[in-house]
């Protein structure tokens, strides 16, 4: 069954950190086309909290998926991308890229 109110949140929670995720994408286009943009922390910060929101948000439309499930998911995809996030400062640490 899908929480209404906890869908809200992870939009509410998207919304919050959309500039970060903005900047975040155009970071990421940049790299893709050989660029060499810098990023501050926190909008890398931010951008990954933007995509673990909008994971969330997909979990949890998930119509057929138990509590149980959505939650394991969840929190399966939210360590996934704060070892992205920590080996992506660390990359950009060590190439001076990170602000």
């Amino acid at each position: 069954m899908i929480d209404y109110d906890k869908l809200n949140e992870h939009v509410l929670e998207m919304a919050k950190n959309a500039d970060g995720g903005v900047k975040l994408s155009a970071f990421m286009i940049d790299q893709l086309l050989g660029g060499t943009q810098k990023i501050s922390e926190k909008s890398l910060h931010e951008g990954i909290e933007f995509a673990i929101a909008k994971q969330k948000r997909d979990v949890e439309s998930m119509p057929y998926a138990s509590k149980e499930q959505k939650d394991a998911e969840k929190n399966k995809r939210e360590f996934i991308l704060k070892l992205c996030e920590e080996q992506m400062k660390a990359l950009l640490k060590s190439q001076n890229r990170l602000l």
